[in-house]
């Protein structure tokens, strides 16, 4: 392909681990979505964060409101039901949801004053003080920083967002820390069933020009087919994670398959008992 053997030899072999590495990914995505991995996860670190010893069940009541509980997916629908609640809050939706169970919002209710609020928040028994504090805290600023009295619950709304926010980024690398052991897991097992040798590949590309066009062709040809899957994909024609897993596995099992066919290394080969005991004794 580029007149180097040694060049198409690399590529050959940086393609195929490519590929073993994106349906790594993919499997671990696979396992996120089974056993519902960042939707526990959240409810763990918000669990961890906000409750305490005293008022241990205040994240549950937030989840049993009326704003996060509309974020279930599939909460009364048998074994698909959301146990452990959805797998993303916005700022915008825990927020409300902390004034709707500071308040007890109901239905029809007029609006409330900023001061409200912050009354509401200080005086309601129900609110831990890890949560508590920082609120009160927050809102205090905003009161300060605030030139129109107006302007007050719309700046305090802001700030305690971006401080979810903040909140949000390190429980993303508590999720990263717990699916890193997933990932591992789907290389180790998509390791030996591939029955990858890293040896045996490079030498059956440096000696077999044949197979080292065949592979730059499927090389060429998956990544023509996976854009045209990202923009399907950016389309809305598939924007789940479950149906990209689904979809981009289904190429590089594809592109493995038109691989296997050929005198490439990979996979588990086993051979007929009858011939290999002629094998044997000839």
């Amino acid at each position: 392909m580029f007149n180097s053997n040694i060049l198409d030899v690399m590529i050959g072999v940086v393609f195929i681990f490519l590929l073993l590495s994106m349906a790594t990914s993919w499997f671990t995505e696979f396992w996120a979505q089974l056993f519902k991995l960042r939707s526990k996860h959240l409810k763990d670190y918000l669990r961890e964060w906000i409750d305490d010893g005293n008022l241990a069940g205040y994240v549950d009541e937030l989840y049993n409101g009326r704003v996060i509980g509309a974020l279930y997916k599939n909460k009364d629908k048998g074994l698909l039901k959301d146990r452990e609640g959805p797998s993303f809050i916005s700022a915008g939706d825990f927020v409300t949801a902390v004034f709707e169970t500071s308040i007890n919002l109901e239905e029809g209710q007029v609006q409330h004053s900023f001061a409200d609020y912050k009354r509401y928040v200080r005086d309601n028994p129900n609110i831990p003080d890890k949560l508590k504090k920082p609120l009160l805290a927050i809102m205090s600023e905003a009161s300060a920083k605030a030139g129109h009295r107006a302007d007050r619950l719309v700046l305090a709304r802001a700030e305690i967002e971006n401080w979810y926010d903040s909140i949000m980024d390190r429980a993303e690398g508590y999720y990263k820390r717990t699916v890193w052991w997933y990932g591992l897991f789907s290389a180790l097992l998509l390791a030996v069933l591939s029955n990858i040798d890293t040896i045996a590949i490079s030498r059956s590309l440096w000696e077999n020009q044949e197979l080292r066009l065949s592979v730059a062709a499927a090389a060429t040809e998956f990544a023509t087919t996976t854009d045209e899957l990202g923009f399907t994909l950016e389309e809305g024609r598939g924007d789940s994670p479950g149906e990209l897993a689904y979809a981009a596995l289904q190429e590089v099992g594809a592109t493995l398959n038109r691989m296997e066919s050929t005198s490439l290394p990979l996979f588990w080969k086993f051979s007929d008992p009858e011939e290999m005991d002629e094998d044997r004794y000839n």
